[in-house]
């Protein structure tokens, strides 16, 4: 029996403190299953993603759940923003709408219309809806990096950009620039950076690794869409590796892009009908014509449905596309040299993705409750 103690950390994804909306459904955020009290000694991490540039509408949101965090004995770990959010008002409601069909259980409820758009230090010039992206600026993230320093935060998790969407040469310059100007003003205040994989080749990371000394954040589903041997290039960069976030996806990154491409679609219409008939359906259910109602109700279950996420962010115990094990078994063996990883669950929190990583990693030669 080795004499040290193992150094694993498990834990799970925040990220729907913008007004409760998570940018997946069924929600992966800890706060939409359950309250952070009920996964103390279940977890001991939890990915805390500001999707909020800058701090601007819920600061207090984020600083009241580092707080708790700290006070329950989980580590947080922060993820600089990738995502901003826009809500756009639901079809009216009303007490008498008989014509109105009740949406499905599984359907978003009629709270809004959410629209998370996406943040990068650099957009790759080759997208082919530029609208959809926005440049994200030093100054969005130095407030976070502040924040998080408040709270005694270790690992800073910064995106680079989405599955299969790599960075040009230019779009790659103006990354590695921001991102030294972003970490210049943290060295030694107990940080460590980490890029997450997703449109971040090997040439690019080892170039910013080595001139600034920041570690990788191993994606395995965004690896696996890209068709990345994910075995080899954590094997490549293990010692630059200690966090990894697991789930499961089924193949195929057109779905990906499909699934963006027809939520876009499906509000450019919801937002184009209410524009259209904007006076009418001001009027209210008892004078407007009712066929306007049960229009703008079926754009916006359209919406609804393209919202859902089918294929990504599995439970790890799912049948998704990727065969972890070997996988776990890499990370067990650098586990019984001595060294530390975190492993965040990015999948809907459950005890049996918990009893899943216990069977694979934990195992005898690594006792760990959970």
């Amino acid at each position: 029996m080795n004499s040290y103690e193992p150094r694993i950390l498990i834990g799970c994804v925040e990220q729907a403190l913008t007004d409760g909306y998570d940018p997946l459904l069924p929600p992966i955020s800890v706060s939409l299953n359950g309250t952070l009290a009920k996964w103390r000694g279940k977890m001991q991490i939890l990915d805390l993603r500001i999707n909020d540039p800058g701090l601007r509408n819920y600061r207090a949101a984020f600083e009241d759940t580092l707080a708790k965090a700290n006070a329950l004995g989980i580590e947080p770990i922060v993820t600089l923003p990738e995502l901003g959010l826009i809500v756009y008002d639901a079809p009216p409601e009303t007490d008498q709408p008989s014509f109105v069909k009740t949406p499905p259980a599984k359907q978003i409820p009629l709270r809004g219309v959410p629209c998370f758009k996406s943040y990068y230090l650099a957009v790759p010039r080759t997208v082919t809806d530029p609208d959809a992206y926005h440049t994200l600026q030093v100054e969005d993230c130095l407030p976070i990096l502040e924040m998080a320093l408040k709270y005694k935060v270790r690992k800073i998790i910064v995106p680079v950009s989405e599955p299969g969407l790599f960075l040009d040469p230019i779009a790659a310059d103006e990354f590695r620039s921001k991102f030294k100007e972003l970490i210049a003003g943290f060295r030694g205040k107990g940080f460590t950076f980490h890029l997450r994989t997703g449109g971040l080749s090997k040439d690019l990371f080892s170039k910013i690794a080595k001139e600034t000394g920041c570690f990788m954040a191993l994606n395995v589903g965004m690896a696996h869409l890209e068709r990345v041997n994910i075995e080899e290039l954590y094997n490549m960069f293990a010692d630059q590796i200690s966090v990894l976030l697991l789930h499961q996806v089924l193949p195929g990154i057109d779905k990906w892009y499909s699934r963006k491409e027809e939520m876009a679609k499906a509000l450019r219409y919801y937002l184009k009908f209410r524009e259209d008939f904007s006076d009418e359906i001001k009027l209210g259910f008892q004078q407007a014509n009712e066929s306007i109602f049960n229009r703008l109700n079926s754009l916006y279950r359209e919406y609804a449905d393209a919202y859902r996420n089918n294929y990504f962010n599995l439970g790890l115990f799912q049948s998704g596309d990727i065969n972890m094990v070997p996988l776990l078994k890499m990370i067990k063996k650098d586990l019984e040299k001595g060294k530390e990883k975190c492993l965040i669950l990015e999948t809907v929190p459950n005890i049996k993705n918990a009893e899943y990583l216990g069977r694979y990693v934990i195992g005898d030669s690594l006792p760990r409750a959970f």
